[in-house]
């Protein structure tokens, strides 16, 4: 008896522990389907001024489906002492925060903050407020859709820091925000300096002195409002809708009619679930000998009021694998340490990049999944929907698999 009541008590113990595991990776930012995902702020300390240094500041997203999307990301962090920003280039201090002891100067900081906040420039700003890689207000692509784009840099002259490596102390308490995600932030870790070739090729330098951060994205709550919604249809003539009130109108009886509908204040075209995008799953009937199956996927911007350039999407589905190709997009099979399939598709350039707002031409795109094998246990259901799809990193509100 005894030893049955040490046992329960241990089964407990672990079961807490798995819990507490579970919701420390919830809320400190894991993605099991991206789980190298990241956004990594790199500083190099470039040169020092007389009381303080010049660092360039690299921000650089690896995740390889979620991407960050206008009008950009917000950089922060808490100086260690009283340093502060004198001035930046390839990117603007959101506050100018208390720079009483600058009023007898004859130049002022940009930034006194002690926690600034960094924002982007656009592509339009003039050239002597810009460096190399910089302004692309505030989008960063995933690292599948370009390495470029995927990245971008700043420079800031940081005042009050001393005039040696010693006395350059590494910020703390790093946020990274993105208008539809949050990002949780180690601290700030020195590593070995970066190292520069210069354009001609012959001279190799190194920065003073080099730290970085990573910020992993962060499951949304419960109360953000879903992007999208995913229908099913097929050749056969099956069709399951979106879920009523998939993003809007929820804990109501009925969505809107379209009689009383005003665009101007919701800027959604009026439907059953009022979701700003729409992706349709549709199971083609041709079936071939070496089981090749196809599907077809229709992207619907429901939005007047806005576009989605650098559409990207994930699609999970069992039957998904290395010889699954895809027609009319660019696509990347991925396979993640816990078994999911899936398949990374995102326009290509000039062709089908944009989904224009709704009433537009190219406000609606596709492409076809085309994949080979047998469905799990022969069962031809298993073909039919997929196990979930995210739309520029924001998972689509899906029928139950029953329903179709």
């Amino acid at each position: 008896m005894a030893n049955m009541k040490i046992w329960n008590n241990r089964a407990t113990f672990l079961c807490t522990l798995l819990s507490f595991a579970i919701v420390f990776h919830q809320t400190n930012g894991y993605d099991s389907r991206d789980s190298h995902g990241n956004i990594t702020i790199r500083w190099d300390v470039v040169s020092p001024t007389p009381d303080g240094y010049v660092a360039v500041v690299n921000i650089t997203n690896y995740q390889k489906y979620r991407k960050v999307d206008a009008p950009g990301w917000k950089l922060s962090w808490t100086w260690p002492h009283n340093e502060f920003i004198w001035a930046t280039l390839g990117a603007r201090v959101g506050d100018e925060g208390n720079c009483n002891r600058f009023k007898k100067s004859r130049s002022a900081p940009a930034t006194c903050s002690k926690s600034p906040a960094i924002f982007d420039l656009t592509a339009e700003v003039p050239q002597s407020e810009k460096i190399d890689g910089c302004c692309k207000g505030g989008v960063l692509l995933s690292r599948l859709q370009g390495y470029s784009e995927s990245t971008t840099a700043f420079q800031i002259a940081v005042g009050g820091a001393g005039t040696k490596n010693t006395t350059w102390q590494v910020p703390t308490s790093y946020t990274f925000r993105a208008p539809r995600g949050e990002y949780s932030c180690s601290e700030a870790r020195v590593v070995a300096p970066t190292r520069f070739i210069t354009p001609d090729l012959r001279r190799v330098t190194q920065a003073y002195k080099t730290w970085k951060v990573e910020c992993s994205y962060k499951p949304p709550s419960q109360n953000r409002v879903p992007l999208c919604c995913v229908s099913l249809s097929s050749d056969h003539g099956m069709n399951t809708s979106c879920p009523t009130c998939s993003c809007s109108c929820q804990n109501q009886t009925h969505s809107c009619s379209t009689k009383n509908h005003d665009r101007l204040v919701s800027k959604i075209e009026c439907t059953d679930h009022m979701c700003p995008v729409n992706i349709n799953w549709h199971v083609m009937s041709k079936v071939k000998e070496n089981h090749e199956r196809k599907i077809r996927v229709t992207i619907s911007n429901l939005n007047y009021a806005r576009n989605y350039p650098d559409w990207i999407v994930l699609v999970e589905h069992p039957a998904l694998g290395y010889s699954t190709w895809v027609i009319h997009a660019n696509h990347r099979f991925l396979s993640s340490s816990n078994y999911r399939k899936m398949e990374v598709v995102w326009g290509r350039k000039g062709h089908n990049q944009v989904l224009a707002p709704f009433g537009t031409n190219g406000s609606t795109t596709n492409f076809v999944l085309v994949f080979k094998g047998r469905a799990r246990h022969g069962t031809a259901r298993e073909w039919r929907s997929p196990e979930a799809i995210f739309f520029n990193g924001d998972r689509c509100v899906s029928p139950l698999p029953t329903q179709f």
